[in-house]
């Protein structure tokens, strides 16, 4: 049943007063008595008769429906006047309403579903990116790049649409980084995109970034080890006589070879979880005699099948005969391999893969200390090119360690080539092949010398390499404290190095501090044979965007370790 509508009165349908338009194009419906018609202004401009898309006139309710479409909105309030207009054009009643058009987007957030999720593999949260104008209303949609630390970031169904309408090299990336290096884009729908995060089968944290043009947000999602019955796997042989096949085999004296390899993963005492794995004969990650880092063994690959969703990840991954881990809440103690967390520092960076003693002590909000001990039998190097070439690099070492490399691709100010605008962590098998044998780097795709805005572009690759220096130890340190009621957190942290070539130490002190209106303050001092500081501020008022960075660049030459140099 229709409501009557009294001569001279207007009844505006849709869209409600003070609501969000969320297509690109304003529909406006609206009710007036029989024989009546409407006349429409927006932001003070008459809109033509020519917009009205639909007529619907009741003679049984005495009411004429009219819907206007394709009215272009500005960002931000837009002012609707409704009149209605006698079958004479005499005015009567008028409808004053305000909606909201979508902006560009001027602030970026990532909320995850869960804050923990198990390292089974398996385990999974749900992510949610949201983009907002300045008026807090979800902004004009556009891709956006998420990356993870660890774990697996898995499209799910709603953005399938999204996805492909990228274009072909993206959809690929998106695709394939997902599997691989936890990197993928996707379209925003409405202002927001989900996607899944699927845990690793390391414990850990998962620092999660999204990146739209300028604006970048960061989060974080806890994996916890995996809460399970104890399982123990494990093999020990003995063989005993003169004609031993594998000692002939290896050259080797003796009539006596053993062999004992093992895995172990259970609960301890207090809600405690050790996992062990040792192998007598070889390191754990050694395959056809080189080892590797952080990457599957390529001997135990299986052949898929199709729609086979089953994941496949080493829980003790070690370039030594043992692995060690035991894990107590968020706190942990390990021998294996393992990165620093340092790699986010701006100026006292550490971004080294090591194989050694780790220990991670943190409590429920978010202090924590690391420490890390290691003797490895590799060196640190950090190759920079600039982009450009014919796709094919030599690096300045040979023998690299597999998985240990990191590619970048930078983008500097060619006003200020000390400041990094941007920079992207490309994917090996998508962006890039590398020979570890001659260190020679294939790239996939070309890279051009300057991006649309004549920015420099370089290329920053950092590598393990064989070294003859065995008496090579690195020790870190990292601290950070949270200030909740000053909105303030606060890190130390330390790298010492020593080798037959001297030793050198870095030192840092960094912190972030919340500002009004959604702004923050980071600032960062760093020391080693030099100094350098930095301070960065970014607000997200409602007006303006205001970002102001102070930087130096005096120990760029004094430390291969700094991530911005």
């Amino acid at each position: 049943m229709i409501d009557p509508v009294v001569a001279g009165e207007v009844r505006v349908l849709s869209p409600v007063a003070n609501s969000i338009v969320m297509s690109p194009a304003m529909q406006i419906e609206a009710r007036v008595m029989l024989n009546w018609s409407i006349q429409l202004e927006v932001n003070n401009e008459r809109i033509s008769d020519k917009n009205i898309g639909q007529s619907r006139l009741d003679q049984r309710n005495s009411v004429s429906t009219f819907t206007f479409v394709g009215i272009n909105l500005r960002p931000g309030p837009n002012h609707l006047r409704i009149t209605a207009l006698s079958p004479e054009g005499v005015p009567g009643r008028t409808q004053v309403m305000t909606v909201l058009g979508r902006g560009p987007a001027r602030r970026l957030e990532i909320v995850s579903e869960k804050t923990e999720i198990q390292a089974d593999g398996r385990d999974s949260s749900i992510l949610r990116l949201r983009a907002f104008d300045q008026w807090g209303s979800p902004a004009i949609d556009g891709q956006v790049a998420l990356s993870a630390s660890a774990g697996r970031l898995v499209a799910i169904e709603d953005n399938a649409s999204a996805t492909d309408s990228l274009p072909q090299r993206d959809r690929i990336r998106a695709e394939q980084g997902s599997r691989d290096e936890s990197d993928m884009l996707v379209m925003l729908q409405g202002g927001e995109a989900s996607l899944k995060l699927v845990a690793s089968g390391a414990p850990g944290a998962a620092r999660l970034r999204a990146q739209m043009g300028d604006l970048d947000a960061r989060g974080e999602v806890r994996i916890t080890p995996e809460s399970r019955p104890a399982i123990l796997v494990g093999l020990a042989e003995v063989t005993i006589g003169k004609s031993v096949p594998e000692i002939n085999l290896r050259g080797e004296e003796g009539s006596v070879r053993s062999r004992l390899s093992f895995f172990y993963h259970g609960n301890l005492w207090k809600r405690s979880i050790l996992t062990v794995a040792y192998d007598s004969q070889r390191p754990i990650n050694r395959t056809a005699g080189r080892d590797r880092l952080f990457q599957l063994d390529p001997l135990d690959r299986v052949y898929p099948l199709f729609g086979d969703s089953s994941t496949r990840y080493e829980t003790a991954e070690s370039n030594s005969k043992l692995y060690a881990r035991i894990d107590h809440g968020r706190s942990y103690a390990m021998f294996g391999d393992f990165t620093a967390d340092m790699d986010d520092l701006a100026l006292a960076g550490y971004v080294r893969k090591l194989t050694g003693v780790k220990v991670h002590a943190e409590n429920s909000q978010g202090d924590f200390v690391t420490v890390t001990g290691a003797r490895p039998d590799t060196a640190f190097a950090r190759d920079v090119f600039p982009a450009g070439s014919l796709g094919l690099l030599r690096l300045s070492h040979g023998e690299i360690l597999p998985g240990s490399e990191t590619v970048i691709l930078e983008v500097r100010d060619r006003r200020n080539p000390e400041i990094i605008l941007s920079s992207e962590q490309l994917i090996r098998g998508i962006d890039y092949n590398l020979n570890s044998t001659t260190g020679e780097v294939f790239f996939l795709r070309y890279i051009s010398t300057f991006d649309y805005a004549l920015n420099l572009v370089q290329l920053v690759v950092t590598y393990e390499h064989r070294s003859d220096d065995l008496s090579t130890a690195v020790y870190t340190g990292r601290a950070v404290k949270n200030f909740e009621s000053l909105g303030l957190r606060m890190g130390v942290s330390a790298v010492v190095q020593k080798s037959d070539l001297g030793s050198f130490v870095l030192g840092g002190l960094d912190g972030t501090k919340t500002l009004p209106r959604n702004g923050e303050l980071r600032f960062a001092y760093a020391r080693s044979q030099g100094e350098s500081w930095a301070a960065e501020i970014s607000s997200t008022a409602r007006v303006q965007n205001t970002t102001a960075m102070l930087t130096a660049s005096s120990l760029c030459s004094l430390s291969p370790f700094t991530k911005r140099c």
